[in-house]
Formats: C-alpha cells, sequence, structure tokens
C-alpha cells in the first residue's frame, strides 16, 4: 500500500509550506498550481455554505423519497 510520493517546499515571504503529490511525473510549478486550484475551491464551498447558506436549503418532490 506505500508509494512514493513527491514533496515541494514553498517559500512565501517568512513562511513555509510543504506540498505532498503522489504524481511524480508533475513539475513543482505544476503541482504549487494545482493546490493553488484545490485552494480556491475550497474557500468557494466555505462562503457558499457559510455566507450565502447554498446548502441550508432541501428541496423535495413529491415523487422523490426522503432520505
Amino acid at each position: 500500500m506505500y508509494q512514493k510520493l513527491c514533496f515541494v517546499l514553498v517559500r512565501m515571504g517568512n513562511k513555509l509550506s510543504i506540498l505532498m503529490s503522489t504524481d511524480l511525473a508533475l513539475a513543482a510549478v505544476n503541482i504549487i498550481c494545482l493546490y493553488s486550484y484545490r485552494f480556491k475551491i475550497e474557500c468557494t464551498f466555505r462562503e457558499m455554505k457559510q455566507v450565502i447558506g447554498v446548502f441550508g436549503y432541501s428541496f423535495w418532490s413529491k415523487s422523490m423519497p426522503k432520505l
């Protein structure tokens, strides 16, 4: 169950971050870019949930069974 990992050390100002990828074919720049997309997606979902309240509604029709 073990697999090789690629670690990327990122320095932004005074802060250091370590990113990890299982895709060994990716360049370090691509790993950083993909992590930035992931962060944007997670922030969007958090805003949708906490600020807008998108997931607070349940729409049911009579033909759909309730979970």
